[in-house]
């Protein structure tokens, strides 16, 4: 059903750069949840466990840059990468029908 835009190790480091420009620019000059929708979009694309790593590493990286109690936000990128995954079959059933 999806098609390849991009070469598969290629998509890979445009995701991971785009992961890094929003963890600067929320850390830096916005409020948005920039770093939710890079891994949200890195979940649904993938369909990686590797996502899960780098989502708990990039939390660790923004608690301590922004002078966090350490591990909240990695705990709730988790937890919703988690939900993604989880409920990927359910969404899945749909396109049988």
């Amino acid at each position: 059903m999806r098609e390849n835009i991009l070469p598969e190790d290629k998509s890979a480091w445009i995701f991971i750069l785009a992961g890094a420009l929003a963890l600067f620019f929320e850390i830096s000059v916005t409020t948005l949840p920039l770093i939710v929708g890079v891994f949200v979009l890195l979940a649904v694309i993938f369909r990686k466990s590797w996502v899960i790593v780098l989502a708990f590493v990039a939390g660790i990286i923004f608690d301590a840059l922004t002078f966090r109690a350490i591990g909240t936000t990695s705990a709730f990128l988790i937890f919703l990468i988690f939900l993604i995954f989880a409920y990927e079959n359910k969404f899945g059933e749909f396109y049988l029908l």
